[in-house]
């Protein structure tokens, strides 16, 4: 998958994360708090409150509720590539917002269980769970061996830290040059031969599924991804 799709993915989830955090927040200030002030002023003016600011309040509220979840979900999607990055990232951002309001419904349904005499389905919930689970289980990345694989033998660790070093080290080191990196990220260190024999089994996934380097803002090769691959499916020999 090249940058451009994986850089207009997570603008995408930053975009969607915003356009619910927005209706959010339009919620709050254009129908519960003024309803709440209808109720004060009411109880100010010694009448009945009109029901339809309470009515309307409450399903708003209920409304934010449910978008919680997956507005949590797209404030730290741009940590996971994974997601994003998907070949099929549309659906992923879908999945896993569905995942969220469902097990939301769950716990809103908890808290008035005393309503249904203490009694609580736990569908949403599953429901929610398996949906991360299938979402999680199709992104798993495919590992399929190419050309590089037949010279993966005869790669060196020396040809692989040459790699790394181009392609990685730029963001994953303890001083990144890569533009917009102030400091490693998740903290994981690819600049020492130690760390990178250390890390295989986080490296290996992210670059099969072309997540990583990030939008490929360093210009991996197909033929260095193949051969990085391939020599870390042969036992990492060093």
């Amino acid at each position: 998958m090249s940058g451009r799709c994986d850089d207009a993915g997570r603008g995408a989830f930053v975009e969607f994360g915003a356009m619910l955090g927005t209706i959010m927040v339009a919620n709050v200030f254009v129908v519960i708090i003024p309803g709440q002030r209808e109720m004060v002023k009411a109880k100010q003016q010694g009448r009945d409150p009109e029901p339809q600011a309470g009515i309307r309040g409450k399903q708003r509220s209920l409304h934010n509720t449910y978008f919680t979840l997956p507005v949590l979900f797209t404030m730290i999607s741009n940590h996971y590539a994974m997601t994003f990055g998907a070949r099929y990232n549309w659906l992923v951002l879908i999945a896993l917002s569905a995942a969220g309001v469902l097990i939301r419904i769950y716990f809103v349904a908890r808290h008035g269980r005393r309503e249904r005499g203490g009694k609580t389905s736990l569908w949403p919930a599953l429901a929610g769970v398996a949906i991360v689970a299938v979402t999680v289980g199709a992104m798993a990345p495919i590992y399929a061996p190419s050309a590089a694989s037949s010279r993966a033998e005869a790669a060196t660790f020396g040809d692989i830290r040459v790699i790394i070093t181009a392609r990685c080290v730029p963001c994953h080191s303890a001083t990144p040059t890569q533009a917009g990196f102030a400091a490693a990220p998740k903290g994981l260190l690819l600049d020492s031969a130690d760390s990178i024999l250390t890390n295989l089994a986080l490296i290996e996934p992210q670059v099969a599924a072309r997540t990583m380097p990030i939008g490929n803002l360093t210009g991996m090769t197909e033929s260095e991804r193949g051969q990085l691959l391939a020599w870390i499916q042969h036992g990492a020999p060093h």
